[in-house]
């Protein structure tokens, strides 16, 4: 394996932990703003559901710049060329 390849193979589990998290989020913004929003009812949540959506939104970002850090610092380290499967 070329290390492009490698490099673009290490960089798998941060994309799959962002989008993870990202899903996760979108479910959770769903469950709390989805049914009463649709009806032009107000939202109410409780503090927990509060400090879940907080929880969950701060750890996509956390996801997503660990992944672009990630990134960054193997396109710096090693220029890539065209990977080939």
């Amino acid at each position: 394996m070329n290390a492009d390849r490698q490099a673009l193979n290490d960089l798998e589990p941060l994309v799959c932990d962002s989008d993870d998290m990202n899903d996760v989020l979108a479910n959770l913004l769903e469950d709390a703003f989805g049914k009463e929003s649709s009806k032009g009812g107000n939202v109410v949540l409780t503090a927990g559901e509060v400090n879940r959506l907080l929880y969950i939104g701060y750890k996509a970002a956390e996801s997503s710049q660990k992944l672009r850090k990630t990134f960054y610092e193997k396109i710096e380290a090693e220029p890539f060329q065209a990977v080939q499967a």
